[in-house]
């Protein structure tokens, strides 16, 4: 009888030692997600156009690329080419983007020289908490357009609305792995949904149409943080399609070397490689991209405040 009353007060003392080790995890899971829901900012640097989102560095004030073909005998299958002094081809395309004292997107125009009446410019206004207010676009062609965004008292997105029009709203989900933001097409029956871990790293995006998820990216980071692996699928009319890209970068985390598999309806393989310069602060102010479709030299200009 003794023997038995000990097995039964252990056996107590460890459904009571369960019970206090569930609330336990059930208050950590809670505080966890307390936080989350009290960041907001984990999910809205999708909306936050800063320099950070560009991987520049300092307090820069204007970026100028120039964009020129290069000659074609520069590619080398996995092996470094030497950048040129002085772009030796066609200047194709130019793309300016000014930032505020604060380091948020205000300005940014592209140019393309290659066609007429193609060039667009937007303009980024900002809320006080340092969200994407909203932007406007105009191109050469004379036509314009606006899109907005509404938050709520925490910081989430509501609502989006483009030329006044209301064209999407929002739904935010937390859990201890980190956010899962919905957007929601109010004239179609689709969803973009977008899972971000507890850093606000973007983990994976789905597209939802009638129910059913019909495309996909899958992206997997290093311990750097650094993006390594892109992992795409697409339903396309009477096929699929897969593609799988993976990164090899560089110490400042930029894709020294791209590697891309299709499958599908072909299976092909191709490969980029990025050659840099970079100036003081870090910043890239040369690239040579190489490419068996056609090789380019970007050359960036970076004015910094004073």
């Amino acid at each position: 009888m003794k023997n038995i009353a000990l097995i039964v007060a252990a056996l107590a003392l460890v459904g009571c030692f369960e019970t206090k080790k569930k609330v336990a995890e059930t208050e950590q899971t809670q505080s966890e997600q307390q936080q989350l829901s009290d960041n907001p900012m984990l999910i809205n640097r999708v909306y936050q156009l800063d320099l950070e989102q560009y991987h520049l560095k300092g307090k820069v004030k204007k970026v100028t690329q120039m964009i020129y073909t290069a000659d074609e005998d520069l590619y080398r299958s996995g092996v470094a080419a030497i950048i040129p002094q002085t772009p030796t081809g066609k200047e194709i395309a130019t793309k300016v983007m000014k930032f505020s004292p604060e380091g948020r997107l205000t300005e940014e125009l592209h140019e393309n020289k290659q066609a007429e009446n193609a060039d667009e410019i937007y303009f980024y206004f900002y809320n006080a908490k340092g969200q994407l207010d909203y932007f406007e676009m105009e191109n050469s062609k004379g036509y314009r357009y606006k899109q907005q965004f509404e938050y709520d008292a925490k910081g989430y997105p509501l609502t989006k609305t483009e030329d006044d029009s209301p064209v999407s709203h929002y739904q935010v989900q937390t859990t201890t792995k980190g956010i899962k933001l919905i957007e929601i097409d109010d004239d179609h029956d689709s969803q973009t949904i977008i899972y971000y871990d507890t850093l606000g790293k973007e983990l994976r995006r789905e597209y939802v149409f009638e129910g059913k998820i019909t495309s996909y990216l899958d992206k997997t980071y290093d311990d750097n943080g650094y993006l390594v692996e892109e992992v795409s699928y697409d339903q396309l009319i009477g096929d699929t399609q897969e593609e799988n890209i993976s990164y090899t970068n560089d110490k400042r985390g930029n894709p020294i070397a791209i590697y891309s598999l299709l499958e599908g309806r072909e299976t092909k393989e191709f490969s980029f490689f990025n050659v840099y310069q970079y100036d003081s602060q870090g910043n890239e102010i040369k690239r040579l991209y190489l490419d068996k479709e056609g090789n380019k030299l970007i050359i960036s200009q970076i004015e910094y405040y004073e």
